[in-house]
C-alpha cells in the first residue's frame, strides 16, 4: 500500500508566503474607487442615462420641435 502523497501546500511556509503579500488596502484607496465610480455616474447622468440604465430625453420646448420641422 502506497502512503496518500500530500497536497502542495503542505509543503507551505506561512512566514515565506505573508512576506510575498502587497500591502494591505487603506480606506483611502476605498474612497478613491468610490469618488471615481460617482464621476461615472456623473457622466452618464449627463448624458441622460437614468440609475436602472435606460436613456431619458429631456423634455423639448415646443420651440425646439416646430424649429426643425
Amino acid at each position: 500500500m502506497t502512503s496518500p502523497t500530500l497536497p502542495p501546500y503542505f509543503n507551505l511556509d506561512p512566514k515565506k508566503a505573508a512576506s510575498k503579500l502587497p500591502d494591505p488596502i487603506q480606506t483611502s484607496r476605498f474612497a478613491k474607487a468610490a469618488a471615481l465610480c460617482g464621476k461615472g455616474r456623473e457622466d452618464l447622468a449627463r448624458r441622460g442615462y437614468a440609475p436602472d440604465g435606460e436613456k431619458r430625453l429631456r423634455k423639448f420646448s415646443t420651440w425646439e420641435i416646430t424649429r426643425y420641422l
